[in-house]
């Protein structure tokens, strides 16, 4: 990542340049950007376009959750928040990335139409060819990378009934080209997507590291940039969404069926490199540690920053000096199953929480429960942390525990920092990946790709890690999880695999693209626990906190309305 960090300055100087440009399909003036001559022999400024797109990774996706069933804040100025709550429109989307993405992929092509010709510090040595040969490996896997994120969010059904994704720019445009490019359907995107995916894996190494002879090319100090298990991880999300339901408008079963055994092959690619089962990371609840950054369950992060406290100034309780904005639901929390692995039906169930799974007292902070070695009480009148009793307290009844670094101080005479990184992709997300595409094609109990697990044995592992005996549970998950609602097999575990992937995956910017690809309910409403303190005498009653009014047609995220004004895009249904 140091390589990287230093060249961070001029990556952010070249988005500095780019934020002039009201469109990503304006062409800059050639006196408001670098020109290609200078940047032929200026390797340094040639290679900071490439770097835009490390520079321009997401930050932690904690907050989104406020716009699903998960959780809620109690900023109530949050994008987040008003889009979950009815103000989501094409003119005030907080999750565009349109312009953002677009800007990157610019300087990305332009990379790639001059890094063969650039003055190199390494030119005319034995090293050339292996460094352009990884610059190309870069190249596709952040044009991949961009091209699935902007589909994720802007693809979607259009007026006309057609299922589009974006517009697919593969070279930098320059005022003499066509502006006007129609969205690409959204196949050929994710054919574009995996081509590049590709062809990325077949230039770059599995990971970095030190070693051979290689290591001035391949080495350790590249750690941060894409490889191979990047790419398969970009390959694995793409195909799995186009698999989902809300992405298979028209298709025949046996279609359906053939983009799930392409998104099982996807993923089984990388459990095969690691060894399936064997490959499985006992980090699953601190993963997220700075101690643990190089751990195999780590497949991609962002550069590791010392010392800082801002994120648990903004998810600390407030009894621990803490603006708790993000408040984990009671929908959450009964996603949880019990320590058994079956879920919480009777009342003690439900208002003891001790009985859960180990992960629910690593993630959320419930009544009692311990941060810092200090009991938190959220009953209502319970000062500082009580519900609602401070603009900074829950409204739901619960705070969040996950991600937040315990040795952190925010003592307003001591406030200390500590390490932290952000993770971008991580090894169970994989697997949780591997078991619903191959249930969905083979079945749960299938393992057609001789990876040495089925579905049922991914899930297995997961809960087991999660302190649950598994075995027991999956015997009888059929009847016991879906308490006798659903049919057996693969339309049983299904719901199975997606509760554990709202469980494991929770605050990681999973749950509000997992709905929407399902067309699962996205307009569940928001449930917290009111808790009354009676004499030591706790008494508890579960209520709506918030309505989550989504409309069907949101399933699929807008095209930015000005974008339609400006080019003719046609727009998603319903926008």
């Amino acid at each position: 990542m140091k390589r990287i960090s230093n060249i961070i300055v001029l990556a952010a100087i070249l988005l500095f340049v780019a934020s002039s440009c009201s469109d990503f399909l304006e062409p800059e003036f050639e006196n408001n950007t670098f020109s290609d001559e200078y940047l032929l022999t200026h390797p340094i400024n040639a290679e900071g376009l490439l770097l835009n797109g490390y520079a321009s990774l997401p930050g932690d996706e904690i907050d989104l959750e406020a716009a699903t069933d998960n959780a809620t804040t109690n900023v109530f100025s949050s994008g987040y928040l008003k889009m979950g709550t009815g103000q989501w429109t094409s003119n005030f989307n907080p999750v565009s990335v349109w312009t953002k993405d677009y800007m990157v992929l610019r300087y990305i092509n332009k990379f790639e139409g001059i890094y063969k010709d650039v003055k190199w510090e390494w030119q005319y040595t034995d090293r050339n060819p292996y460094f352009l040969n990884r610059f190309a490996g870069e190249i596709f896997g952040l044009r991949a990378w961009y091209l699935y994120d902007l589909l994720k969010v802007h693809g979607g059904e259009s007026v006309d009934g057609k299922l589009l994704g974006v517009p697919i720019i593969l070279k930098e445009l320059n005022q003499n080209d066509d502006l006007k490019l129609p969205r690409n359907t959204f196949d050929e995107c994710i054919a574009r997507i995996v081509n590049d995916c590709d062809s990325a894996i077949s230039r770059l190494p599995f990971k970095y590291a030190n070693g051979s002879a290689n290591d001035a090319v391949l080495g350790k100090s590249f750690d941060g940039r894409v490889d191979q298990k990047v790419a398969m991880v970009i390959k694995s999300r793409a195909t799995l969404m186009a698999a989902s339901p809300a992405f298979t408008i028209g298709k025949t079963d046996a279609e359906k069926i053939a983009l799930w055994q392409k998104a099982a092959n996807a993923a089984a690619q990388y459990l095969k490199l690691v060894s399936g089962a064997t490959g499985f990371s006992a980090r699953g609840v601190d993963f997220y540690k700075a101690t643990f950054q190089d751990d195999p369950e780590i497949i991609w992060r962002k550069r590791v920053v010392a010392s800082s406290s801002t994120l648990e100034k903004s998810l600390f309780p407030p009894s621990l000096y803490g603006n708790g904005t993000i408040n984990p639901s009671q929908n959450l929390v009964d996603a949880f199953p019990l320590a058994t692995g079956y879920p919480a039906t009777a009342e003690v169930q439900k208002t003891n929480l001790t009985l859960k799974d180990k992960r629910l007292q690593a993630f959320v902070i419930y009544q009692g429960s311990k941060l810092k070695n200090i009991a938190i009480n959220t009953y209502v009148g319970a000062p500082n942390d009580g519900m609602n009793i401070l603009p900074t307290s829950t409204r739901t009844g619960y705070y969040l525990k996950k991600f937040v670094n315990e040795s952190v101080s925010l003592l307003p005479t001591n406030v200390t920092g500590a390490a932290h990184f952000i993770t971008l992709a991580r090894r169970t997300e994989i697997f949780l990946n591997y078991a619903e595409a191959v249930n969905e094609a083979y079945g749960p109990d299938a393992d057609p790709l001789g990876v040495g697990l089925t579905p049922k044995a991914v899930l297995g592992l997961i809960r087991k890690r999660a302190g649950i005996d598994s075995n027991a549970t999956l015997a009888g998950y059929q009847d016991q999880f879906l308490d006798d609602r659903a049919a057996a097999g693969r339309d049983a575990f299904r719901a199975l695999i997606k509760n554990e992937r709202r469980v494991e995956l929770c605050f990681e910017g999973t749950r509000f693209w997992d709905i929407r690809r399902w067309k699962d309910n996205i307009s569940e409403p928001l449930k917290g626990v009111s808790i009354t303190n009676n004499g030591g005498t706790l008494s508890y009653s579960f209520q709506d906190v918030e309505a989550r009014p989504y409309k069907d047609y949101m399933y699929y995220g807008p095209v930015p309305y000005t974008e339609t004004l400006k080019y003719d895009i046609k727009q998603n249904k319903g926008w």
